[in-house]
Parts: C-alpha cells; structure tokens; sequence
C-alpha cells in the first residue's frame, strides 16, 4: 500500500478517525499530516528537520498502526 496516496484520497473525518486511533506519538502525528496531504518524503524530511531515512522509518511505524486499525476495522474506516 502506497501510504501517502491512500491518506490523500480520504476524508477528513476519515484522517481524524484514523489519527485518533492511531495514537501517533507527536512525531508520528506531524508526518501523517503530511502525508494526507500529499507531501513527499523530502519535503517532510525538510519541514521537520529530520533525515529522509528517519522519515521513512516514521512512515513504516504509521504505515503498521493504520493497517492494524484498518483490519480491527475490518477494513472499513466508519
């Protein structure tokens, strides 16, 4: 799954739903964000001051939490 298109393409009581159960830590909570906008790993690497690999490391732990609560959800957000 391509994290930051499938962000992007949903709603925004989607996006809430899926950061309030989530429980993204602050860093976390910054970079989804960023990526339901439809930043790229560059761009939030600059805006955040970390490096691109520490963004894609942040990214794979969103990436883990989002289809956990995709599948407890039974893939069905509301």
């Amino acid at each position: 799954m391509r994290l930051g298109r499938y962000l992007s393409s949903l709603t925004k009581p989607e996006l809430e739903l899926l950061e309030n159960e989530c429980n993204f830590s602050d860093e976390e909570g910054i970079i989804f964000s960023y990526l339901a906008k439809g930043k790229y790993i560059r761009e939030i690497a600059l805006k955040t001051c970390l490096s691109e690999k520490t963004v894609e490391r942040r990214i794979e732990r969103i990436k883990f939490k989002v289809c956990k609560v995709l599948t407890m959800k039974g893939g069905v957000l509301m």
